[in-house]
């Protein structure tokens, strides 16, 4: 993974209200209006640094924001190719934070943990 982008995802995450199942979800209740995943607060760094705009359609529910990238890519709970370029991240690094954030229920405090110390295999409770 890029060091430089994965030290500003690190910092980024507190400052985020952590959601689950979709990139980014409308949040009213929320500062800011979101809730994002893990993976939904690297979609904004992305969007920070390319200036690219990303988000497209909301239900405003359960499916939330579509993540769009210039090279036609598009998801509400994966990343899309282009950004896991630009970011370093492996599919299988990318899978291992969302069963952090969705299944295991990790808070992002923990999640900048895991991604400080390399993305390791979660150990899942029994």
């Amino acid at each position: 993974m890029n060091k430089t982008i994965e030290k500003r995802w690190i910092d980024a995450l507190p400052n985020y209200a952590q959601g689950r199942q979709s990139l980014r979800v409308d949040d009213p209740l929320s500062e800011g209006g979101f809730r994002h995943c893990c993976l939904g607060v690297l979609c904004e760094l992305y969007a920070e640094e390319t200036g690219e705009e990303i988000w497209t359609g909301s239900d405003g529910h359960v499916e939330g924001y579509n993540c769009s990238t210039g090279d036609g890519n598009t998801s509400t709970g994966y990343l899309p190719q282009a950004i896991k370029t630009w970011a370093g991240l492996s599919t299988k690094d990318e899978t291992r934070l969302i069963q952090y954030n969705d299944s295991l229920m990790y808070d992002f405090g923990q999640i900048a943990e895991a991604i400080e110390n390399g993305i390791p295999q979660a150990e899942v409770p029994v």
